[in-house]
This record gives C-alpha cells, sequence and structure tokens, in this order.
C-alpha cells in the first residue's frame, strides 16, 4: 500500500489489539508507544504516528496510528511534561473515512487561522523595528 510517500507493507503494521494491549501494558501514554514508533521507523522510515492537537468536542486532542486495520485514534485529555499525551483508551477506535473528514474539517480552520496569525504577527515584528 502506498501512504504518503511511503511503501507500506501493511502485514508488517501492529495490529490495533498489539498497539493497545502495549499501551495498557507499558502506560496509557505517548512514550509507551515507543516499541511501535521506533520499529515503524526502523521498517518504513516514518513513525506513522500522527498528534491531532483539536479538540472533537469530547476529548482535547487525539494520536492518530497507523495499524493493519487502518488508523487507530487514541484520544488524549492530558499531557504530561515526562510521558506526553495521556490517552483515554476507553474511547480508541478505528477512523474511518467520515470521521477522517470529520478531523479534517476541524483542521482546515484551525489551521488557515495558525498561519494568518503568523503571516500577521510577522508583519508585526518586522513593522516594530
Amino acid at each position: 500500500m502506498k501512504f504518503l510517500d511511503y511503501e507500506i507493507d501493511t502485514s508488517k503494521l501492529s495490529t490495533q489489539a498489539e498497539v493497545l494491549r502495549l499501551l495498557e501494558e507499558r502506560g496509557e501514554n505517548f512514550t509507551a508507544l515507543e516499541p511501535v514508533r521506533n520499529r515503524y521507523h526502523e521498517e518504513f522510515g516514518n513513525e506513522l504516528v500522527w498528534t491531532f492537537p483539536i479538540s472533537d468536542g469530547a476529548n482535547s486532542g487525539s494520536l492518530f496510528v497507523l495499524v493493519q486495520e487502518g488508523i487507530l485514534g487514541l484520544p488524549y485529555n492530558a499531557v504530561d511534561i515526562e510521558v506526553y499525551e495521556v490517552f483515554d483508551l476507553r474511547d480508541a477506535t478505528l477512523l474511518d473515512a467520515e470521521a477522517m473528514q470529520y478531523c479534517i474539517d476541524l483542521w482546515k480552520p484551525f489551521s488557515d487561522d495558525l498561519l494568518a496569525a503568523m503571516e500577521t504577527m510577522k508583519h508585526f515584528h518586522t513593522s516594530q523595528n
């Protein structure tokens, strides 16, 4: 399967059950995913996880993890200085196309607004000198 610029043999990805079991054993947080992230990076050249730092109304954000079954969404409501995102595994779920579209719809205005604000900040800073 082609994913971004990477050729992914999906049979070499972790399963949803493996990822959830790892998190239950090592702690329900971002650093507990290190074995998966490291293996993915070695195997595919990318950790194949992405932070989505926007609230969906129920959670503060989510981490997207590529697994054999698709995209696993790991929602979080807290970020710790040592372990980073602390997941709520009760709400962990595979994300379908509709869920991804919902995330895209949340991301686009956030991204556009942030980019516009940074451009304005840049001009504000240069006009002050």
